[in-house]
């Protein structure tokens, strides 16, 4: 490859990845996970990485009716719901990847899939950067709604998968491996003794999060498509913990 053509390949990978984000943005988070992970090869205009964003959007020209979906919420005692999910060293470059849902009563109000910040080198450290990632939109979720005179007192549920994180967050003190995560665990540990945010265990298979950290089957997949529409919320998925 010359390097005009190294240079063109780069700018049609940058054409194509704008589009797919834009796409993404609005409100195609079915595609957020895979577009996020092709987005970071958007320097190696490799034959592979280009049959990787054409198979994303053949799918999206496939399934034009998939978006979010939001219904009226008469309930006045609106919840903020959050769940997160890690995926520890699975990028090209070792890092971690993290996936968040917020909800706001019934309807989704954010979902995101990112490269962990930091270089993590467990499942519990990687866990636990998710979790204060998710719990800190969260906050400021909870900060607009006080704006709005609607977030006063609102209490932020956090559901994660991760056992050893919430043993460590419930802990007095820290281990060696896990002072990466000191400020930050800190954080969560005083929101849980004040008792604004509550962290709820849910089983490893019932983590809707996962499909924006790592390949899942078609099953989880449509069970997605489910939470994007509205068929599940968070009731339902507090329903499978001992919330």
């Amino acid at each position: 490859m010359t390097e005009k053509e190294y240079k063109d390949g780069v700018l049609k990978l940058q054409q194509l990845l704008g589009e797919l984000n834009y796409v993404r943005y609005k409100c195609r988070y079915d595609v957020e996970f895979a577009v996020k992970k092709v987005a970071r090869l958007v320097n190696f205009p490799h034959e592979q990485v280009f049959y990787m964003i054409y198979k994303i959007i053949q799918y999206l020209v496939q399934h034009t009716n998939i978006g979010i979906h939001y219904d009226r919420d008469l309930n006045k005692d609106k919840k903020i719901t959050t769940i997160t999910d890690a995926s520890v060293g699975t990028e090209y470059d070792a890092q971690s990847r993290i996936g968040v849902i917020i909800w706001y009563g019934k309807n989704i109000f954010n979902v995101y899939s990112n490269k962990s910040t930091n270089k993590c080198v467990s499942s519990t450290e990687a866990e636990l950067h998710a979790i204060y990632e998710g719990y800190a939109d969260s906050e400021t979720l909870k900060a607009t709604l006080t704006e709005l005179g609607e977030g006063k007192d609102k209490e932020i549920t956090m559901i994660t998968d991760s056992k050893p994180a919430i043993e460590g967050l419930n802990r007095s003190y820290l281990q060696p491996k896990q002072k990466f995560t000191w400020i930050k665990t800190e954080i969560i540990k005083e929101k849980l003794k004040e008792k604004t945010i509550k962290l709820i265990k849910i089983n490893g298979k019932d983590n809707i999060a996962d499909l924006l950290t790592k390949p899942v089957s078609i099953s989880d997949f449509d069970r997605f498509i489910k939470v994007l529409n509205n068929q599940i919320t968070p009731q339902d998925i507090l329903a499978s913990t001992d919330y």
